[in-house]
C-alpha cells in the first residue's frame, strides 16, 4: 500500500564526544544516534575553532564502518571580521543502520558521495506566485494567493512525473490554516492570506525549508490581524514533510478597563497618567475572559475514496502509566468524518501531574477514536491516524499530543 506521510517528527537523541582512538579519522567529530530508524533525517550543529575550517564543502560523514554516506552542510556564523573561518556548522544526513557516525573535516577532505535525485526548488515571488519543492515521489506547493498552508500535493512511488492523477491532497481555501477567535458576541472565523515565503537558510540537495510568513484576518471590528509563520520541511527521495507551525494571539484577554493613553512610554516625562494600581486591582473585568481561541490549526482536502481503512493507536492503562500501544484498526466506508481526539482536565497548573503519588494524579484524560460514531475511548493516543484506500493513502502524526491537550486529528 503506498502512503503519504503529511506530517511526521522525527527524534534522535545526539552525543557529541571527544575524537582519537583507532580507526577514527583525527580531524573529525564522533556523533552518537540513538533511536534512530532506518533512513530518518538527522540535523545538528557543531561550532569550530577561528581558523579550523574555512568552507562546509570540507566536511563529510562517514558511519560506523567509516564508508562515507550521503550529507549536507550548511555554514551558519563565521568568525568575521576576525577571520572568514566557519564558526557553525549545520549538518545533515539519513541515518543508516550505525549509531556512531564522524563527521571529518579540514582542507583536504572533498565530499565523494553526491545525491542523485536532489530536491528540486521553485520559488516565484511574485503576488499570485508560488514555492513548490519536489523530493522525487511528492511534490508540494504553497500558494501566495492560496490556502493559507500547503494547496496541492502529489505523489507518485515510481518519482518519474507528476499529472493531475497524482494529486492525493489539496488545500482548503482561506481555511488551510486557521485561528479563529471567540467572545460574548460568537465566533470569529479567520481568513489566512501569505504576505510571503522564502527557502530557508538549510535547504539544500537533501533537506528544503520553506518559510510561510502570513496574517490571519477577521471579519469582526476590534479583532487585529494575527500574524502566523509556518515551516514546512521536505526530504529527497521521502514522502513525508515535517510542519512547524506558530501563531500569534492578538486579542484582548480580559474585560478590564483600558488604559489611558501611553502611559508606559511616558512614565519618566510625566505625572498625569500613572497608574493607580490599587484602583485597577479592583477592576473585576481583569478576571473576566474576553477573547479566547476558539481553535486553530492546519488542514488539507484529501483525495481519498472508495474501499477505506482507518488506523490509528492507543495506549494501554492510565495515562501516566508506560502502557503497550494497541493498534486499532477499522474497515469504514462511507462516513465523512475521521477524527482521533485527545482531551483532559482543566487544572490551574502545568499538566500533566500534582504530586510524585498514584493517589495524587490528576484524572479526566480521554482519547476517543470515531468515523462519525465514536469506534474506541482510552486515556492517551499515540498521535497518529492513518487513512487508506485501494490506491494510497495519508498519515497523520502530532507531537505532544497529550501534553498539550485538547488536540485533534
Amino acid at each position: 500500500m503506498k502512503h503519504l506521510l503529511i506530517k511526521a517528527v522525527i527524534f534522535a537523541s545526539l552525543l557529541f564526544t571527544s575524537c582519537g582512538g583507532s580507526g577514527i579519522p583525527s580531524n573529525s567529530v564522533t556523533v552518537t544516534v540513538k533511536n534512530a530508524e532506518l533512513g530518518a533525517p538527522v540535523k545538528f550543529g557543531i561550532p569550530f575553532p577561528k581558523g579550523v575550517l574555512y568552507s562546509p564543502d570540507h566536511v563529510r560523514v562517514l558511519n560506523s564502518e567509516g564508508d562515507e554516506i550521503l550529507s549536507q552542510t550548511t555554514q551558519v556564523t563565521s568568525w568575521e571580521p576576525a577571520d572568514p573561518s566557519v564558526k557553525w556548522l549545520w549538518v545533515f544526513f539519513f541515518a543508516d543502520d550505525s549509531e556512531e557516525y564522524y563527521v571529518e573535516y579540514g582542507r583536504s577532505i572533498r565530499k565523494l558521495v553526491t545525491a542523485e535525485s536532489p530536491i528540486v526548488f521553485k520559488n516565484n515571488q511574485r503576488s499570485n506566485g508560488y514555492a513548490e519543492i519536489n523530493t522525487g515521489p511528492l511534490r508540494l506547493r504553497i500558494s501566495k494567493d492560496g490556502s493559507g498552508f500547503i494547496d496541492r500535493v502529489e505523489y507518485n512511488n515510481d518519482a518519474d512525473g507528476f499529472s493531475d492523477e497524482h494529486i492525493i491532497a489539496t488545500g482548503i481555501d482561506k481555511r488551510g490554516s486557521f485561528l479563529d477567535l471567540m467572545n460574548d458576541a460568537g465566533i470569529d472565523t479567520s481568513r489566512a492570506v501569505i504576505d510571503q515565503h522564502f527557502i530557508e537558510r538549510g535547504s539544500g540537495p537533501l533537506h528544503a525549508i520553506v518559510r510561510v510568513e502570513g496574517e490571519y484576518e477577521y471579519s469582526r471590528e476590534g479583532h487585529e490581524n494575527s500574524p502566523f509563520v509556518t515551516y514546512v520541511h521536505a526530504y529527497a527521495g521521502k514522502s513525508y514533510v515535517k510542519v512547524l507551525h506558530t501563531i500569534t494571539y492578538t486579542g484582548k484577554p480580559d474585560k478590564s478597563e483600558p488604559l489611558n493613553g501611553r502611559q508606559h512610554p511616558d512614565i519618566v516625562t510625566q505625572t498625569e497618567l500613572l497608574i493607580n494600581e490599587e484602583a485597577r486591582s479592583r477592576d473585576e473585568g481583569l478576571t473576566q475572559p474576553h477573547d479566547r481561541i476558539a481553535s486553530a490549526g492546519i488542514g488539507l482536502n484529501y483525495n481519498i475514496s472508495g474501499t477505506k481503512k482507518f488506523r490509528t493507536g492507543l495506549y494501554e492503562g492510565k495515562w501516566w502509566e508506560d502502557g503497550a500501544p494497541v493498534l486499532e484498526e477499522f474497515d469504514v466506508n462511507n462516513e465523512s468524518r475521521y477524527s482521533v481526539f485527545q482531551t483532559g482536565p482543566s487544572p490551574t497548573r502545568v499538566p500533566p501531574v500534582t504530586g510524585s503519588t498514584k493517589d495524587k494524579r490528576v484524572d479526566g484524560f480521554i482519547a476517543r477514536v470515531s468515523a462519525n460514531d465514536m469506534l474506541r475511548e482510552a486515556e492517551k493516543a499515540e498521535g497518529w491516524m492513518d487513512l487508506t484506500d485501494d490506491k494510497w493513502g495519508v498519515a497523520i502524526g502530532i507531537k505532544n499530543m497529550i501534553e498539550e491537550f485538547p488536540n485533534e486529528l
